[in-house]
């Protein structure tokens, strides 16, 4: 009798979390894009950008244009000389 009421436990708290996901998946998409996911969270959520990231972009900048001399952002004082 136990498991009996342990499974309908179950069942009724699957079927019931899976709609209320289902349907807050459909009002508002709980995961983000691929894209969003590429460039990091923090900057597609909050945009919140780090030196790192402002490099790698320059950089990236630098190998598609194939011109090594454009010049890189710099920051005055990085995170850890704060």
């Amino acid at each position: 009798m136990q498991a009996t009421g342990a499974l309908a436990a179950i069942g009724w708290a699957f079927t019931v979390s899976f709609f209320l996901f289902w349907l807050i998946n459909f009002i508002s998409p709980l995961r983000v894009s691929h894209s969003e996911e590429e460039s990091g969270l923090n900057i597609s959520e909050h945009g919140a950008k780090t030196e790192l990231y402002d490099l790698l972009q320059d950089m990236r900048y630098q190998e598609l244009e194939n011109d090594y001399t454009a010049s890189v952002r710099v920051e005055p004082l990085p995170i850890s000389g704060r």
